[in-house]
């Protein structure tokens, strides 16, 4: 059977006018079509979206309607340019480029369009002043068939259905019957859409190899003086890379000596320019030298010596290449290099060198709700150097060119059976193999994680090497000057989304209708859907679709020495657009250099390595066991200076350069089972910087430290910033509900007003209540984490600090909704435990009641309740039954947290109680899933139930805590030995602060598990009907 794997569906043509309504039937429903594509169906948002084209409902209308005759509708009747695809192609030879082994999917069907351009190729006069060894243009036809072939296969395969079943030995003679009788041509007429991508992918292949062919031709003498005498011109390989500007795309050139150069139709200066700074770098005795390659630079295209791919001497050579690798991403990094994927650096003996610079000195944009860039945005992770998933994947890969070692799998669309009456196209498990900037040993790949150290070796010893010429690299005539006034490539979106929206432009139910293809690049408008002002970054998504309604990935620019955005010709598209040239970045980097920056570099190197493997969360063992007895449980005084320890520790790990805002290096959990991945904590309350505020503003407030309020402060400072104006601005920085969301930050904006006894921070606060008024389309989720059961008792909160209304007025219509979404089968799938289950949807509804009184609140929390129990009893895992969870999350003490409020439910708290009391010090010590959340529950439930007995054990088992913790040298934290100390308050050391001083004074410091208010009322009230 043959099986061929699709080609990445960048291939595809050039350049095409808009489809208008001409190209479709009509269609009564084409707005409510357009306003679901572009705003998910938000008529509000859609309503802006129009007004920013400068359009309102009934001028959209109109782009419905067929166009009049003579205003710019295609000529249809007339020949059209598809038409002259099949013409002079006749009885044509058959063509060398042709392998059995590896077909082209519907190549027999699509060979006259291919030969038709080829002729025309063929004829140019340029051509026969080109020294050729053989026929190296059938390379590029090849190239061409394979474009063709992944814009038209879809179509073709539906036509191949209705024709005629599989196993009916007929596909040869249909291939035939399009072939002649004018069968092909009517499938192009019912198709419009598809025939004009397919004359225009034909005539941009023909202008870029015409302009391949006169470079060859007029560069000759130069390429022979700088690269040496090659020969003839024996072949080519194209596609090499993502299609811009028509086409466009590098193409390798082989010469018929063996020289082998790549031809790049943009220009190389930049490229250039890299490579004269490490040659600068040589002549300067650095720790290693590096490869430095040839190019050739032109207005318009380049020329670039081979990396031909080799593997390292073994021993010695391969520890040389990994600590050259350190050392280049030292240097790559300093420049504010990004995309150095698996597939962008090739290893050449003990050298990896970078072959595509398009997006060297990449400049960052400002954000569109300002602040900073998001935290993965940061040169940091950028790179393309470190391993690191790619998270635009339903299943996240790692195409990082130090991460890309061993073959990933990952289901692939493939086509079997090629050209067969069994042919079909296929999902089915597929590998992505190691790239090329995998080294080989013995023919097998080399894994990077044994030489972790000798590319930390190698950073240091470059980053020593930046310091001590950080001057030097900067002069007027240094080597930086090499990249003034740079046209750089700027990333504005992942390449995977435009590939993603090429192929659904393809599918033959949209590719037919010019209006379903239109719809289908609204999709790009969703990311400013709930913008409520005209974002700057607004034309950008014209020139998206334009570029993508073409086949082209789009491109966007900028000038190293310029604050705009470009468009892909170089024309200012957006003004200002960056805060700094990248000019500036890179000297700015430069002079952060330091002891301080350089740990941090040496950490995010470290946890890179560390989350390429699993992460699956497990029983740490520990290298001492937890003491029998302790010497007695913790005073007041002494939960006190254990606070200040931790937080001492939490402020030594803060890691942004003067001036700049607070950040700290975090772990998150991926989707995928075992997924880990480094970044800088974002502004949540559940893992990052809202929880770190609320730990300092306990702190301030229960021991009147100064300098953990000033941290608090400026936290709170830096997050009230993120949060949009009413006339103005996004919320697309957070989800809206839950812990992760807006609700969360409310959250800790009320609550360290009550902490800091400042009510200036019940203005952020106020401010946010909009981002709650859930006028979502999509029905949110119920859960704590980022639904509504998180919000609810986040507004009750507020309420319960400041008497607001509006407060309690949004809190009960969220409660009604939840009370809504209940009434179907959704109640029954809750799994147990607090942070996604029942309980914590019970707590919430129950606090909803005790603040409105009404009844349906608490009957939707009681039935939650005994479908929990239930559950439970049926043997679902989280009970007090078996070997209970051990944490509040999905556990026995937050199956019990979420009856504390609920009438008749003291037998469920005392059982939840008990299993918690029977885990002891089991497990990591933080809040979510720890002993130290753990004892906070039981201190909690010990105050609303009047159970002293539950408040002296939660104080034994923190006291046990701290005790084990000073035996063992540290807390037991997720994932400690990637060497991330974890900030957050959840599952970090703002939580382990936090519980601390909970056990110091649960009186001033309001109870995380439930989102208590602050306060003597933080012990929590009952729901009594």
């Amino acid at each position: 059977m043959t099986v061929r794997r699709e080609m990445r569906p960048t291939a595809g043509p050039f350049r095409l006018e808009p489809p208008s309504a001409a190209d479709s039937p009509p269609d009564p429903d084409w707005l409510l079509r357009w306003c679901q594509a572009a705003c998910r169906g938000d008529g509000k948002a859609f309503a802006r979206r129009l007004a920013w084209d400068g359009l309102d409902p009934a001028s959209a209308s109109r782009r419905a309607e067929p166009s009049e005759p003579g205003a710019g509708a295609p000529e249809r009747e007339e020949d059209p340019a598809w038409r002259a695809l099949l013409a002079g192609a006749g009885s044509l030879p058959p063509p060398s480029f042709l392998d059995r082994e590896d077909p082209v999917p519907f190549e027999e069907v699509l060979l006259p369009i291919v030969l038709a351009a080829g002729l025309r190729l063929r004829a140019l006069p340029s051509l026969a002043e080109l020294d050729c060894q053989g026929d190296p243009m059938a390379d590029l036809e090849r190239a061409l068939l394979v474009q063709v072939s992944a814009l038209a296969s879809r179509v073709l395969l539906r036509e191949m259905r209705a024709a005629f079943r599989p196993s009916q030995g007929r596909y040869q003679a249909w291939v035939e019957a399009l072939r002649r009788e004018g069968r092909l041509e009517a499938l192009f007429g019912d198709y419009p859409i598809l025939a004009r991508m397919m004359a225009a992918t034909c005539s941009h292949w023909e202008a870029q190899c015409e302009a391949l062919i006169r470079h060859l031709v007029e560069d000759g003498p130069h390429l022979r003086e700088r690269f040496g005498e090659g020969g003839a011109v024996a072949g080519f390989r194209g596609n090499l890379g993502d299609l811009h500007r028509g086409g466009r795309c590098p193409v390798e050139v082989r010469f018929a000596n063996g020289l082998r150069l790549i031809h790049k139709p943009r220009n190389l200066d930049l490229d250039a320019a890299w490579f004269h700074l490490l040659a600068w770098v040589n002549r300067r005795n650095p720790p290693l030298p590096f490869a430095v390659l040839d190019v050739s630079c032109h207005p318009d295209h380049g020329w670039m010596g081979f990396a031909q791919a080799a593997a390292p001497p073994g021993g010695e050579g391969e520890d040389r290449l990994f600590r050259r690798y350190g050392m280049l991403l030292a240097l790559f990094r300093v420049l504010g290099g990004m995309d150095a994927h698996m597939e962008n650096v090739i290893v050449c003996g003990e050298h990896p060198i970078l072959v595509d610079l398009e997006v060297l000195l990449s400049p960052r944009l400002r954000p569109i709700a300002g602040g900073e860039p998001p935290p993965h945005d940061h040169p940091a992770f950028s790179t393309g150097l470190l391993p690191r998933w790619d998270e635009s994947q339903s299943h996240p890969l790692d195409v990082s060119a130090l991460g890309s070692f061993e073959a990933q799998r990952h289901p692939a669309w493939c086509w079997v059976e090629t050209n067969t009456d069994r042919m079909d196209r296929v999902l089915r498990p597929d590998s992505v193999p190691p790239g090329p900037s995998t080294a080989m040993h013995g023919g097998v790949p080399l894994s990077p994680e044994p030489f972790l150290e000798e590319i930390l070796a190698g950073h240091r010893a470059m980053y020593a090497f930046l310091r001590s010429h950080a001057r030097a690299l900067v002069r007027p005539d240094g080597p930086l000057d090499r990249f003034r006034n740079r046209r750089v490539r700027v990333l504005l979106r992942n390449t995977r989304v435009y590939q993603k929206l090429l192929v659904g432009t393809r599918l033959p139910d949209v590719i037919r209708d010019g209006r379903s293809v239109r719809l289908r690049l609204e999709l790009l408008c969703q990311a400013f859907h709930r913008q409520a002002a005209r974002p700057p970054l607004w034309p950008v998504v014209a020139k998206e679709q334009e570029a993508l309604l073409g086949g082209d990935i789009p491109l966007f620019q900028g000038n190293t020495d310029g604050l705009d955005l470009l468009d892909a010709e170089g024309g200012s598209l957006v003004a200002r657009a960056f805060p700094r040239t990248p000019l500036q970045d890179v000297r700015r980097r430069l002079g952060e250099l330091g002891p301080r920056d350089e740990a941090l570099q040496e950490t995010l190197i470290r946890a890179s390595f560390f989350c390429r493997r699993d992460g699956r969360p497990g029983q740490e063992s520990d290298p001492l066991p937890d003491p029998p007895e302790g010497p007695g449980n913790l005073d007041e005084a002494a939960w006190l200076e254990e606070a200040h320890r931790i937080a001492a520790r939490l402020r030594a790990q803060e890691c942004a350069p003067r001036g700049a805002r607070l950040r700290w290096v975090t772990l998150r959990s991926l989707p995928v089972p075992g997924r880990l991945q480094v970044d800088f904590a974002g502004p949540d309350l559940f893992q990052g910087l809202g929880g770190v505020a609320l730990a300092f503003a306990a702190l301030a407030r229960t021991t009147g430290d100064a300098g953990s309020r000033a941290m608090a402060e400026a936290i709170l400072r830096d997050l009230a910033a993120l949060i949009p104006h009413q006339r103005g601005g996004s919320w697309a920085a957070l989800p809206s509900h839950g812990l992760v969301g807006w609700a969360g930050l409310l959250y800790a904006f009320s609550q360290a007003a009550f902490l800091l006894e400042d009510a200036h921070w019940l203005g952020p606060a106020r401010r946010l209540l909009p981002a709650l008024d859930g006028g979502a389309q999509a029905p949110p989720p119920l859960d704590v984490v980022d639904g509504l059961a998180g919000s609810i008792p986040a507004l009750l909160a507020l309420h319960g600090l400041t008497g607001w209304s509006e407060a309690l007025e949004r809190a009960a219509g969220l409660a009604q909704g939840a009370v809504a979404l209940l009434g179907g089968a959704r109640r029954s799938g809750f799994p147990p435990g607090f942070s996604r289950g029942g309980s914590g949807m019970a707590a919430a509804l129950a606090r909803a009641y005790a603040s409105t009184g009404e009844s349906a609140f608490l009957r939707a929390a009681e039935l939650v309740l005994q479908d929990e129990d239930l559950s439970l009893d049926a043997g679902a895992p989280g009970g007090s039954a078996g070997t209970p969870l051990p944490g509040w999350a999905d556990g026995a003490p937050g199956i019990g947290l979420g009856r504390l409020g609920v009438r008749g439910a003291e037998a469920g708290v005392g059982r939840a109680m008990a299993a918690t009391l029977a885990l002891g010090t089991r497990g990591p010590d933080t809040l979510a899933v720890g002993a130290l959340g753990r004892a906070d529950i039981l201190l909690q439930a010990g105050h609303v139930l009047g159970r002293p007995e539950w408040v002296q054990a939660a104080q034994a088992l923190g006291s046990g805590v701290v005790t084990a913790a000073r035996l063992r040298g540290r807390y037991r934290l997720p994932w400690h030995t990637s060497g991330v100390a974890l900030p957050g308050l959840f599952n970090g050391q703002a939580g382990l602060c936090y519980g601390a001083l909970r056990l110091a004074r649960p009186d001033l410091v309001p109870c995380w598990a439930a989102l208590a208010p602050a306060g003597p009322a933080s012990g929590g009230r009952r729901a009594e009907p």
